[in-house]
């Protein structure tokens, strides 16, 4: 066991390490940007006197580019590489909130939202892919630890953007500073990212296939798509909607009320801070039905029993049950799990990647419409079908047998 871990250590040191935290740091900006933006939302509606529709208008530009990246971003990723991939398009996520902050109307907040979603797409695969070749070197999960550095990023973004906002900061100054500092911290840290001839080769011979339009698409990979986008929709639903049921729901104060979605964020970050030593110790099947288990607690928590205190409880385990769902996802993709070979590993991502969020965007959608209907706490309790499409398509993660020993 001792002979094992050295094995790990050593693969670990030098630059493994530096990449895997070159990537945390990616993680963290990005989260950095997404927190800052959440934050001063309210500010921008303001600053373009939009409606409430509007503003749907220009978050959904964001999705509708988000999601086309993802037919994009698999070929770009293996055709170029992780590493020049994820630090070109990390720097233009940063500025594009810059560009954002100086739209002078709401034609133009759209077209800019457009393309930062599109840059964020072809980001997410690339910084995901980027860890699944440091997992692949170092011959453990690390994954989780890059997601968590994302929640840090983002609870810090949301910090900033307060401040900002007590100080009356400008946008264009606020999110002029955080690109800033965002752009150095990823020049400092980029050259630190694996480049490809750094990572072993992967026995399937598709990674060395030229990429098409078609490839990535299998039973296994709709499967996996399908679990990652029930994780996705729940941990959605969750997030978005807490305030508003701890407010209409449980009749907390508004101030209290807003603390739900911090709960939910700080326990999500904190399992996944040690996500990493649970999947390499229960392995991803035992782990992904455990989570499951976790976040249905915390949902009957939170419908059972009607008081503020124990709905932000159930908030906390939703938080910590949805948090290792989709690093577990994608790491299995990096692992080569039955029935995910025939295309290159950023090309499968992507496809995954575009399922996930999927889910992540009509979440939140489709309770509202059911709120409408039943009433909220009925909607919500219908997130016990995609939890069970996680406890049942785990299996789906299990890792490939190589010689009769399972893959790490």
């Amino acid at each position: 066991m001792s002979a094992r871990r050295d094995v790990t250590q050593r693969r670990d040191a030098g630059p493994a390490r530096r990449a895997r935290l070159a990537n945390q740091v990616v993680f963290l900006t990005v989260g950095l940007l997404v927190g800052s933006w959440f934050s001063r939302m309210p500010r921008f509606k303001d600053a373009l006197s939009l409606t409430y529709a509007e503003l749907g208008w220009v978050l959904l530009a964001q999705a509708v580019g988000l999601l086309l990246a993802m037919q994009v971003a698999g070929l770009v990723t293996a055709r170029y590489g992780s590493k020049p991939v994820t630090r070109l398009f990390a720097l233009l996520a940063a500025w594009s909130y810059v560009l954002l902050s100086t739209a002078p109307n709401l034609h133009s907040a759209i077209a800019v939202m457009f393309v930062s979603g599109f840059v964020a797409g072809i980001l997410d695969v690339a910084m995901n892919a980027q860890g699944l070749e440091i997992e692949r070197v170092v011959g453990r999960p690390v994954l989780h630890s890059m997601h968590a550095a994302w929640g840090i990023g983002a609870l810090a973004g949301g910090a900033l953007g307060a401040a900002a906002t007590r100080g009356a900061w400008p946008l264009d100054q606020h999110f002029g500073a955080v690109a800033i500092g965002v752009s150095l911290l990823l020049i400092a840290s980029g050259p630190w990212l694996l480049a490809p001839n750094a990572v072993p080769s992967s026995p399937d011979a598709s990674e060395h296939r030229r990429p098409t339009w078609r490839m990535g698409w299998s039973w296994a990979v709709v499967a996996l798509g399908g679990v990652g986008a029930a994780a996705a929709l729940t941990e959605a639903v969750s997030s978005s909607w807490s305030t508003i049921f701890l407010h209409e729901a449980r009749g907390a104060a508004a101030d209290v009320a807003a603390a739900g979605f911090t709960v939910f964020m700080v326990a999500q970050t904190g399992t996944r801070l040690v996500g990493d030593r649970l999947q390499h110790a229960y392995g991803p099947v035992i782990l992904l039905r455990c989570s499951a288990a976790v976040a249905a607690g915390g949902l009957l928590l939170i419908l059972a029993v009607t008081n503020v205190w124990s709905a932000m409880a159930g908030f906390a385990l939703m938080g910590s049950g949805v948090a290792l769902a989709n690093p577990i996802v994608f790491s299995t993709i990096g692992s080569g799990a039955a029935g995910l070979t025939g295309a290159p590993t950023g090309v499968l991502l992507a496809r995954v990647a575009m399922m996930i969020y999927g889910g992540a965007l009509l979440g939140p959608a489709l309770i509202g419409w059911l709120a409408d209907a039943v009433g909220l706490s009925a909607a919500l309790s219908g997130l016990v079908l995609p939890l069970a499409v996680v406890v049942l398509g785990a299996r789906h993660t299990a890792r490939r047998r190589v010689g009769g020993v399972k893959a790490p």
